[in-house]
């Protein structure tokens, strides 16, 4: 609770006072039903798992019952006192049907960790003492939007990494090889398990699986075909279409990519959770959706959770440039570059590849 800081009184002249210190619940409300407030501070339940109070028809959860606690505790709270209030209203039994069980969230093996990038957290900005003093400007001021960005880009992504498909995999074990991790385990009849907990969803083993039964519940492949399609539908006509796929991981926001789209209409961005997720098809895809070229942008590399990756994602690409001249289009139209500290891309660079499908041609494969 707030402590007083001897000395530091000082008077202002004001019209009102309002005191939100917010420290514990307002419960006056409650005052005509007894045994409702806990002296006057906490709501009282009677069943901690229906979390229904003495006074029939009312539940009750959160911090005004419990005192200070976490977010998704708040929000389980919710959850249950919904389920009950439905029993409640169908005159069925209040107490839920299954007792919550409180389990200890499991926690990464120290082996996962080390090899995974770790990236400091970010920390929020408030006005010296002295000028919140003089003014009313906010005092903790909320993340930017590319800080708020790098500081999401922190999550590790648990259950939302790799998922095999036994039907397809033909235990060729690929995957226990590139995993930068050692994620991927080949059973005795040498299935392929992958714990969705520890797997941190880089995407290299989706990469490399040479008959695609392995795919990435965040940012799947065909969720990336689907993003490329239908921003290739809302480009505007005329201009040489580039798709460009750019590293999320990069230190861009949203007022760069309306910035690229404003003064190179024909760029078509496509931002994709690392371009280990890429591979052939979805170049293919972009050429079939009517792209001119593409083009390939990478994080920084002091920005990149898996660097020791980079390799494979280079080869990726060269295999799309073969097959892609196996069709008729020039390896020209293939293009792989850095993203600078902050923004997109260099200026240079977008117009060296637009000078060049201009010598080239539109995409021959649309004609």
């Amino acid at each position: 609770s707030p402590t007083p800081v001897q000395g530091s009184e000082f008077t202002l002249d004001v019209d009102m006072v309002i005191a939100a210190i917010g420290q514990a619940p307002e419960t006056s409300f409650l005052s005509s039903e007894p045994g409702l407030a806990e002296g006057g501070n906490r709501i009282v339940t009677k069943d901690p798992d229906a979390l229904a109070t003495p006074l029939a028809g009312v539940f009750a959860g959160g911090d005004a019952v419990t005192g200070p606690a976490t977010a998704i505790k708040a929000i389980a709270a919710g959850k249950r006192v919904a389920s009950s209030i439905a029993l409640y209203l169908k005159g069925e039994d209040k107490s839920v049907p299954e007792t919550v069980e409180e389990r200890e969230s499991p926690k990464l093996d120290s082996g996962v960790v080390e090899k995974t990038g770790r990236f400091s957290r970010c920390s929020d900005s408030s006005l010296p003492i002295d000028t919140r003093l003089k003014s009313f400007d906010e005092v903790v001021s909320v993340l930017s939007e590319d800080i708020a960005t790098q500081e999401a880009l922190r999550c590790l992504h648990c259950y939302l990494g790799a998922r095999v498909d036994q039907d397809k995999c033909i235990s060729c074990l690929t995957c226990v090889r590139v995993c930068p991790l050692s994620i991927p385990k080949a059973g005795k009849m040498g299935e392929i398990n992958l714990d969705p907990f520890y797997c941190q969803a880089c995407g290299i083993c989706a990469l490399e699986c040479p008959v695609r039964a392995i795919d990435i519940d965040l940012h799947s492949h065909g969720r990336i075909v689907q993003y490329t399609e239908m921003a290739m539908k809302h480009s505007p006509e005329g201009a040489a279409a580039i798709v460009g796929f750019f590293d999320l991981h990069g230190n861009f926001t949203a007022e760069d990519l309306k910035g690229l789209k404003r003064d190179y209409p024909g760029i078509v961005p496509v931002p994709v959770f690392g371009l280990r997720r890429l591979d052939t098809l979805h170049v293919l895809k972009a050429f079939e959706f009517g792209a001119d070229a593409v083009l390939f942008a990478t994080c920084p590399q002091e920005r990149d959770p898996f660097p020791e990756t980079r390799d494979k994602v280079e080869r990726c690409i060269m295999h799309a440039r073969a097959v892609a001249g196996a069709l008729g289009l020039e390896s020209e139209r293939l293009v792989m570059c850095p993203m600078p500290e902050q923004g997109l891309i260099e200026p240079a660079v977008i117009d060296e590849l637009i000078q060049k499908i201009k010598e080239m041609g539109p995409n021959p494969l649309q004609a």
